[in-house]
């Protein structure tokens, strides 16, 4: 059966989704097509760590056994490989240079492994990739060039915020209605406004954000936090923490850093928690309103750029039908309150919103593998011939004919995110044809 697959490839975490065809409700691929998209889970969540590490074989090394060495061995180690992704140098790896789309490469692959063991081992027949939308033509080049080197075949990109859009146009988003999108991912802020046209989504007036507000910074806030705790009864274990080149130190500075992201994302859904410092032996607890004073100027900070975005575009925040929040960061309760507060009843928030991204990337590779139409016949004097557009470049244009934007009014709202530990459910779509 053909597959396609959609990549999120992120500043500190990447995700992915696959997708596929089937057929319409009578049995017949004539009527309607139908997309059946779900996310990827890697090593039990639905994303992987964009991090890699390259041992001394000059192996790279990806996912939790890269994170697990790279307290061990921090010069081998890249943490956000997306921001050296044509930009120009090579990335250090030990002091050896290497080539950021071999890098970007690698990440890629191991999402497209899990696709394929989901998919009985065949290769997936379509792929999109995402994109920030400011970067210029030579970044995007990378990123396409990156997908070739881990393997794939007929490779599309498109921008995040469009990817985003299409997973949430379920919303029955209007032709000639805006939306907003507010991406707060683990590295990078990322908002833009989009126009529903007759083709999909369009980007209007100037996309904005911040390449120093995310996820990451937010971790590294609640480390310092559990640092300072430990420096007022264990001043030099903190200071060996810190600076020591000892393993040991070394091992407990990164244990201290992950259970700094643990209690970032309980804080998601509880009002307190708790982590253990093992070389200190001593819990250290912490409440969501101390997390929270500790990122505030930044939320408030991107809330300002979405606003600023929409100004910049020529309209008010009562000219948008909705605000989509995207990116793992974008669960921090106080974004919502925050955002909310700001924009109103028009913020959209649903299921993982990491996977957000992944998942509309996954539906537009899906529509690629829409067979081409088998030319009609020449229209007689009686019945003169309608012209008609494309939506998405290729065979999906097929999904069309009738009015370019069909297939958007037949998406079904997401389903919500399962318990955890549930097997995740796919999401089916209805695409309409021209009868």
């Amino acid at each position: 059966m053909s597959w396609a697959i959609g990549i999120d490839f992120g500043t500190s975490r990447s995700a992915g989704a696959i997708g596929s065809l089937g057929r319409g409700a009578n049995g017949s691929a004539a009527d309607s097509v139908t997309t059946t998209v779900s996310p990827l889970e890697i090593e039990g969540n639905r994303w992987v760590a964009s991090l890699v590490l390259r041992t001394v074989e000059g192996e790279l090394v990806l996912g939790t056994a890269a994170d697990n060495l790279a307290g061990v061995h921090p010069d081998r180690v890249e943490r956000t490989p997306k921001r050296s992704l044509g930009t120009g140098p090579p990335i250090l790896l030990g002091g050896e240079p290497v080539d950021a789309r071999d890098v970007a490469a690698a990440v890629i692959r191991m999402i497209v492994a899990e696709g394929r063991l989901r998919s009985g081992g065949t290769e997936p027949q379509s792929c999109v990739l995402t994109h920030p939308v400011r970067w210029a033509d030579l970044r995007r080049a990378a990123l396409r060039e990156a997908g070739e080197r881990a393997g794939l075949r007929d490779v599309h990109l498109i921008e995040e915020p469009v990817a985003a859009a299409i997973h949430y146009s379920a919303e029955h988003v209007p032709v000639g209605a805006h939306v907003g999108i507010y991406d707060l991912g683990g590295g990078t802020f990322d908002t833009a406004v989009l126009q529903r046209t007759d083709n999909g989504f369009e980007v209007v007036g100037v996309p904005g954000g911040d390449e120093h507000i995310g996820g990451e910074d937010f971790d590294h806030r609640l480390f310092r936090y559990f640092g300072s705790c430990l420096a007022e009864t264990a001043p030099e274990l903190w200071e060996q923490m810190l600076n020591s080149d000892d393993r040991k130190w070394k091992r407990a500075a990164l244990d201290l850093l992950v259970q700094a992201r643990r209690a970032k994302e309980a804080l998601s859904s509880y009002t307190s928690t708790q982590v253990f410092v093992p070389v200190a032996d001593r819990d250290i607890v912490i409440n969501r309103s101390q997390f929270e004073a500790m990122i505030i100027d930044d939320i408030e900070r991107t809330v300002d750029l979405m606003e600023d975005t929409v100004v910049d575009a020529g309209l008010a925040i009562e000219d948008l039908a909705s605000v989509f929040l995207v990116g793992g960061s974008s669960r921090v309760p106080l974004v919502s309150q925050l955002v909310g507060e700001r924009f109103g009843s028009r913020v959209v928030t649903r299921d993982e919103p990491k996977a957000v991204v992944a998942l509309g990337a996954a539906r537009l590779a899906a529509l690629r593998l829409v067979p081409a139409p088998v030319p009609a016949a020449a229209p007689s004097a009686a019945a003169p011939a309608t012209a008609s557009a494309e939506v998405l470049p290729g065979p999906a244009a097929a999904a069309a004919t009738a009015r370019p934007d069909a297939w958007l009014d037949h998406l079904p709202p997401p389903r919500q995110e399962q318990r955890l530990g549930a097997e995740p459910a796919a999401e089916r779509v209805a695409v309409a044809t021209a009868a």
